[in-house]
């Protein structure tokens, strides 16, 4: 009977550990793009970029199948200079997308924005802009949910410029997400 009693007891200890396993998932994105498709130079111009700079269907971020995600973070730098004779303004914004999503730019097929902002760098200027978003069940839950649904998503970087000359590189970029293997107990 005690050994019944202690054999029950370490399978319920070893359950209860089991239900507080998080796991910690982390990309580094810019690591995975070719360094070619991290950078971009223009002439004067106003358009739209993305990067990576292949097509316009973004990165897919190879993630494991998670079963509950808590949050995460997608962080970065985007590193501008300005070559032009005017102010180099605009705007940026990480883009997300299902797996199957081909043009992360047009929101359909389930893209979307995260984290809009605007620059304006004086003429002969280089400036890094961070990206740091956070994502959680009452903060970008639309996130967090695109990475729970799926096994992996699509990621980009879009860039609103306008500039009599330039250029704009990833220099860093990461995503990190802790996850629980099940819900049975929080």
């Amino acid at each position: 009977m005690k050994k019944l009693l202690a054999i029950s007891l370490v399978a319920l200890v070893l359950a209860g550990c089991s239900a507080a396993t998080r796991y910690n998932v982390a990309v580094n994105i810019a690591s995975l793009i070719p360094e070619a498709q991290r950078s971009q130079s223009f002439g004067s111009t106003t358009q739209n970029l993305v990067f990576p700079t292949s097509g316009s269907g973004g990165f897919l971020v190879p993630l494991p199948a998670l079963e509950i995600v808590e949050g995460g973070r997608i962080s970065g730098t985007v590193r501008l200079t300005n070559t032009g004779n005017t102010n180099f303004t605009g705007s940026y914004a990480v883009r997300m997308a299902p797996p199957g999503d081909t043009d992360i730019s047009d929101n359909q097929g389930g893209d979307f924005s995260l984290d809009a902002t605007s620059f304006d760098l004086a003429p002969g200027a280089t400036q890094d802009l961070p990206i740091n978003i956070q994502i959680s069940p009452t903060v970008n839950a639309n996130a967090l949910q695109l990475i729970q649904r799926q096994n992996g998503f699509r990621m980009a970087l879009r860039i609103n410029v306008n500039s009599t000359g330039g250029s704009v590189t990833l220099s860093a970029a990461r995503v990190s997400v802790t996850a629980r293997p099940f819900a049975a107990i929080k």
